[in-house]
């Protein structure tokens, strides 16, 4: 059934039935031929003849919109199973990149459960700031890059929101506003912001908090989570986490409060970006997986927003 309506189309789109002709690498005849046996089977008459031309019937026009959407449908369906077989018959690699320091603990556990679900897919994780997984995503040295959105959505990616997140200001019991049950992120202006980056990335980090998060505060810089959770222990400051469920409870000394900005909740949107151009069948197939995972987890945890919107 569907070669006889791929001849149809054609004949639509060509208005000729020796351009479709052509278009189908088949005989003027055995196309006039497939259109008669179609008619048959539908029972109803596509074309009517103008002089040496033709129109659609309304039947015609009805089965031109039906079919255009059917063989984009099949098409579509076609190209997965043949992904699937791709995947099931060869070991795949995909080469993911996470943000560091965000979101840390539900990223791990959903590599995990997608490994075990496609063990035949070997996942090779490379963690980096937001500007380092850019730059690797653009240059094709990963595959899908799981990152905060700070740009607007490129033409040229897949742009999936995997979650809104909530922020989290992580503050010592030690400071007066740890015992609140929230916090502004004008409140704590008097209070070091720290920032977990290498040097050479603290000024791109900087310019985010402040442009974007409206952070006010001095800035201190932590190289990796650990330092940045004993700085705050001691009282130098605090840092802005996004809030993760997976994540095990606090240190000691350490407590952490919804933020605020003007009275709205600080949330940013945690995407999963690969190329529209990608060769590898496993990142939709990644991306896809990561979209169900984050949208169970916002499902049990009302604090959370589900992804808003997709490109």
């Amino acid at each position: 059934m569907l070669k006889p309506l791929r001849y149809f189309v054609a004949i639509v789109e060509c208005h000729s039935f020796t351009q479709a002709a052509l278009r189908c690498y088949v005989s003027q005849s055995a196309l006039s031929q497939q259109m008669k046996l179609l008619e048959h089977e539908l029972r109803v008459e596509l074309f009517v003849k103008k002089g040496r031309s033709f129109a659609l019937t309304a039947a015609g026009e009805r089965l031109y919109r039906g079919a255009r959407q059917l063989l984009s449908s099949y098409d579509k369906l076609k190209n997965a199973v043949q992904d699937t077989a791709r995947l099931q018959n060869s070991r795949l690699s995909l080469r993911v990149g996470y943000l560091n320091n965000f979101m840390f603990y539900s990223v791990q556990r959903c590599c995990t459960e997608f490994s075990r679900m496609h063990p035949e897919i070997q996942l090779q994780l490379f963690g980096g700031n937001h500007e380092e997984l850019y730059t690797m995503i653009v240059s094709g040295r990963i595959d899908v890059a799981l990152n905060d959105q700070r740009r607007r959505f490129s033409a040229a990616f897949n742009n999936v929101v995997l979650l809104e997140t909530p922020c989290m200001a992580v503050l010592s019991d030690q400071h007066p506003l740890s015992v609140r049950s929230k916090v502004e992120i004008g409140e704590l202006s008097e209070l070091p912001c720290i920032v977990i980056s290498r040097e050479e990335h603290a000024r791109d980090e900087y310019n985010h908090l402040r442009s974007v998060l409206g952070v006010v505060s001095e800035m201190l810089t932590a190289g990796n989570s650990d330092d940045a959770r004993l700085m705050t222990s001691a009282n130098q400051g605090y840092y802005i986490s996004a809030s993760d469920p997976d994540q095990p409870e606090l240190l000691p000394g350490l407590r952490k409060l919804p933020l605020y900005i003007a009275g709205q909740r600080l949330r940013v949107n945690y995407c999963a970006f690969y190329p529209l151009a990608s060769n590898n069948p496993a990142a939709a197939l990644f991306a896809d997986f990561a979209a169900s995972y984050y949208m169970n987890l916002a499902a049990r945890h009302p604090d959370y927003a589900p992804a808003a919107s997709s490109s």
